[in-house]
Formats: structure tokens, C-alpha cells, sequence
């Protein structure tokens, strides 16, 4: 099935509206899903977050609300409490780099869900002048365990951007090789 990206950003501006999202919350949402089918990212295809019909449902927690946990100068440690981290980083995108230029680095941890579009939170961090450094525990199921023959771990993702003159250095890649060296992915049906 060929979507064209003029489509499917309709569409996602359609379900953004129709959930009560707010116009910035849904230009970073439809913006990264957007940059995984342009810029023809590893994970497309993939049945997990990365899915358009898992980003929609995940539009359910883009207004609940996170706790924190500890915070400091330099550190803000949060409970997720099922909001996806994605969220919670793009809303608090000004924050954290009005932080980071104050106190010269700052460190966000986010307990609870896996993290997508890693690639796109450190390349708008590296955009405005920002070092980024992105990890998230489990992802994708992708992992086969030594000595076994079903995926049963995340790939434990490592994103870094870096400011540079023209364009910002972005590096995204899951943390694993799989037996046989080769990415495992599944095709998703065709609806």
C-alpha cells in the first residue's frame, strides 16, 4: 500500500483535531511521524511504536500529566505514569534547553514507557544549538536472547545529535546484532 505524504499528514491533522490536541503538540507529533517515512527510517514497517495506528492510540496520553520525582538545578526525574516520553520532551522542549543554557547541561529521566523518534528529539535539541544524548530501555521487540530463536527483547535505542554549521550530526541505532547480522524485522499486513 504507497501513501503519499501530503495524505497522510491530513490525516494525522485530522486525528490530532478530532482528539483535542493542541496545534504545537500535534506539529512535533505529525512532524515525527512524518521524518520516519521521508527520511525512510530503519524501523518503518515495524509492528510497535513506530506504527501509525500505535502513534494514534498513544494520542491518548499526550494530555495526562506526569509526576515528578526528583528535580534539581540540573536534573528532572519524572514518572511517565503511561504518558509517552515522546510527549512529555516535546512539551517540555523549551524548559529543558532554557535549563540546560542556565546551568550548562541538563538530564531529563523519564520512567515508564518506551521512547520513539529518538532521531527527531536530538536533531531539534542539535537544531538549536543543543548536544543531545537520547537512550531508552527496551523499544521494539527486535532482540533474539543468545541461543534463541523468537525476538523477545527490546533493542535498547542510542540517539545523539550534535550542533554543527550547516547540517546537525544525527546518529540513531539500536543497541543489539541479531544472529545473523541482519535487522529483524516483520511485515505488517496490508488493511
Amino acid at each position: 500500500m504507497i501513501v503519499k505524504i501530503a495524505d497522510l499528514r491530513s490525516k494525522l491533522e485530522e486525528v490530532t483535531a478530532r482528539n483535542g490536541i493542541s496545534e504545537k503538540d500535534a506539529r512535533d507529533y505529525i512532524a515525527a511521524i512524518i521524518a520516519h517515512y521521508e527520511e525512510d527510517n530503519f524501523f518503518k514497517g515495524f509492528k510497535g511504536v513506530h506504527g501509525v495506528t500505535d502513534w494514534i492510540t498513544q494520542l491518548e496520553t499526550m494530555n495526562s500529566k506526569e509526576q515528578v520525582l526528583f528535580e534539581s538545578d540540573s536534573v528532572l526525574h519524572l514518572d511517565g505514569l503511561g504518558k509517552q516520553p515522546f510527549y512529555i520532551v516535546m512539551q517540555r522542549f523549551n524548559e529543558i534547553c532554557d535549563r540546560a543554557a542556565q546551568n550548562g547541561s541538563f538530564t531529563v529521566a523519564i520512567k515508564g514507557e518506551y521512547m520513539s523518534a529518538l532521531f527527531y528529539v536530538v536533531r531539534k535539541f542539535a537544531n538549536n544549538g543543543y548536544l543531545a544524548i537520547l537512550a531508552s530501555n527496551g523499544g521494539p521487540q527486535g532482540t533474539i536472547p543468545h541461543g534463541g530463536k523468537t525476538d523477545i527483547f527490546g533493542t535498547n535505542p542510542l540517539a545523539y545529535g550534535i550542533p554543527s554549521s550547516t547540517d546537525p550530526i544525527v546518529f540513531d541505532a539500536a543497541t543489539y546484532q541479531s544472529p545473523d547480522g541482519n535487522f529483524n524485522i516483520r511485515e505488517l499486513p496490508e488493511h
